[in-house]
């Protein structure tokens, strides 16, 4: 299995327009991924974030389910924790068409998760964001948290 990261918005913009490289907004499908994903999504308009359409294991995440003791934070890359330069820089990206959407009066929601070979339903928290407070060099994803995004404030 891989990491699968879904973003939903009040926007019908088609967000194919904001391909870069390897990575790829697609709209939601039928498969059984997206049918589960969909269920937790808030927004109408819904996306599968990937890289060359199949999975979204180059973003930055961090996932708690590895230490669940630990809160979800953001912070820049560290030294003593390597990640790859694309996956910061198409995290970034993620971040700025959130943000470009935000910035419309748009709201904005995603999903991270790394999906069990049983199928079962997803269990997912619920992060509330501001984004002007976390900033683009921090930004990052949390598997298995559906976070909601505000651009001044938590919704």
């Amino acid at each position: 299995m891989c990491y699968l990261t879904y973003l939903s918005t009040t926007s019908e913009r088609d967000l194919t327009a904001f391909d870069a490289d390897a990575l790829r907004f697609m709209p939601l499908g039928n498969e059984p991924d997206d049918v589960e994903a969909a269920r937790h999504l808030a927004y109408p308009d819904r996306w599968f974030v990937s890289f060359a359409g199949c999975c979204s294991c180059g973003l930055r995440r961090l996932d708690p389910l590895l230490n669940p003791q630990l809160p979800p934070w953001f912070s820049e890359p560290e030294d003593w924790c390597p990640e790859d330069p694309e996956d910061i820089e198409d995290t970034k990206h993620v971040y700025r068409v959130i943000e470009g959407l935000l910035a419309e009066g748009h709201r904005v929601d995603c999903l991270d998760v790394f999906p069990d070979d049983a199928g079962g339903p997803w269990r997912l928290d619920r992060l509330d964001v501001n984004l002007s407070e976390v900033g683009e060099a921090r930004f990052r994803l949390f598997t298995g948290i559906r976070m909601v995004f505000g651009p001044s404030g938590a919704i």
